[in-house]
């Protein structure tokens, strides 16, 4: 008898049960390998929005609670000029206007 490799999961293996019938196995059950960058994409792009609300509150109990802004600074005050050879130019800040419910920029 010549040697015979299945590999999947249990219930693919189990696909092939009635050609196994009656034949020594040897089962090995190795452990979860982490998602492909394709599969860990599908799964984050076909969430339902109740999946969604629930990693979002997940993610808020573990996160520290936010340090408050200095007294009339904005985000935006507070963040912008602070990394050595950055200044804020019109390539980052169009994009933040996109997110006005951040108040990352000053409304004009």
């Amino acid at each position: 008898m010549t040697r015979q490799i299945l590999e999947g999961s249990w219930e693919e293996i189990c696909a092939h049960e009635a050609e196994l019938a009656g034949k020594r196995l040897k089962v090995i059950v190795l452990p979860d390998a982490p998602p492909t960058l394709g599969e860990a994409v599908a799964t984050l792009t076909h969430r339902t929005p109740e999946e969604i609300a629930q990693t979002q509150r997940r993610l808020l109990q573990a996160s520290p609670p936010p340090r408050p802004l200095p007294d009339g600074m904005t985000l935006a005050e507070a963040v912008m000029g602070k990394w050595p050879g950055t200044r804020p130019t019109r390539r980052y800040k169009r994009p933040l206007r996109n997110f006005p419910e951040l108040s990352l920029l000053p409304r004009q």
